[in-house]
């Protein structure tokens, strides 16, 4: 797709690496193209695609290795990533999150980090102020303003739906494509049990 708009826009063609980026709870060991066709001939290998691909799996990552990177908006966004299943680490470096956020808090995206925080973490206000007393005020004050203000807007409710939408799409489409079970609890996150009750209540099984 990324070669074929390049010739739709008349662009001299640049190489795409392929990168693979994998942020779920389980291990996953990653597959090459010829794996999903062992039971073909040897003599129907050479018709079959080959590349290399990264593959960067967010798991293998410490926490130490994330905080310590430079740019503190990449360094949370990652972390949270990271750690979403686990609200007690996400809790545990709430306030250094925060403060990593401190020189990025003016950006729309800060924003969406924020939400997506929150709505792993699941705590209202009056624990978000509790976690927030150690935080210098002017940080403080400009957390609570965003707060307030995607509370206002509906944004962490809306952010939260979008996000298990989202979450049920990946699922669905991954069934209709003849992905099993097993592969597609490593690509949602998701357990066995929410996946079997995405694909009963939409009918597919």
């Amino acid at each position: 797709l990324g070669y074929r708009t390049q010739l739709k826009e008349n662009q001299e063609l640049e190489l795409i690496i392929p990168v693979v980026y994998y942020h779920g709870q389980h291990h996953w060991k990653i597959k090459i193209f010829e794996d999903f066709f062992e039971s073909y001939p040897i003599g129907f290998q050479k018709y079959m695609p080959k590349f290399d691909f990264e593959f960067i799996n967010l798991q293998t990552l410490s926490s130490a290795k994330i905080l310590i990177l430079r740019n503190g908006m990449l360094a949370s966004s990652l972390f949270i990533q990271r750690y979403y299943f686990d609200n007690k680490i996400l809790m545990e470096n709430f306030e250094r999150i925060i403060k990593s956020l401190e020189p990025y808090l003016e950006k729309n995206s800060v924003n969406n980090i924020f939400v997506y925080l929150i709505h792993f973490l699941e705590v209202d206000k009056n624990i978000l102020n509790k976690k927030l007393e150690k935080i210098p005020q002017i940080l403080n004050s400009k957390i609570m303003s965003i707060y307030d203000q995607l509370i206002l807007e509906g944004k962490i409710e809306g952010k939260a739906e979008g996000l298990a939408e989202g979450i049920e799409k990946k699922i669905l489409n991954a069934f209709k494509n003849n992905i099993d079970l097993k592969t597609i609890q490593l690509i949602s996150g998701e357990s066995i049990e929410k996946i079997k009750a995405i694909l009963t209540k939409n009918k597919l099984i």
